[in-house]
């Protein structure tokens, strides 16, 4: 492998690095405000749904998001944020709420570790 490779490469990984540092507290932010507001809790308690579901969808999206955030953990915290934005998706749904704001953080988490898998596949090929 050329020093030529290695300087090229690293924009991609730190850039890459950056945007799922964003991601994830984008994620995070509004997740413990749902776990820990007042106000989230009132506004959830108006939707009619029980409370645990609350809880249920906030601190595992805390957790993917802290796991995304780690390079090492990246996968594993893809893994659980897919699932958990897609069971808020749902749950918006069921509940007769359109989740526009959901799609666009999917489709980030979803482009980004499969950009990581990418880069990282390019790199064990060299």
């Amino acid at each position: 492998m050329t020093s030529e490779n290695t300087v090229l490469r690293r924009p991609h990984a730190m850039a890459l690095a950056i945007a799922s540092m964003l991601v994830a507290a984008r994620l995070f932010v509004p997740a413990a405000a749902l776990a820990f507001s007042q106000r989230s809790s009132d506004e959830f308690r108006a939707t009619g749904l029980p409370a645990w579901v609350r809880i249920a969808l906030a601190v595992p999206e805390m957790l993917g998001a802290v796991l995304f955030a780690i390079p090492k953990t990246c996968y594993l915290g893809a893994s659980v944020l897919l699932l958990d934005l897609t069971g808020a998706i749902i749950v918006h749904l069921s509940i007769g709420i359109q989740p526009i704001g959901l799609y666009p953080l999917l489709a980030a988490v979803l482009s980004l570790a499969i950009a990581r898998a990418y880069f990282f596949r390019c790199r064990l090929r060299q």
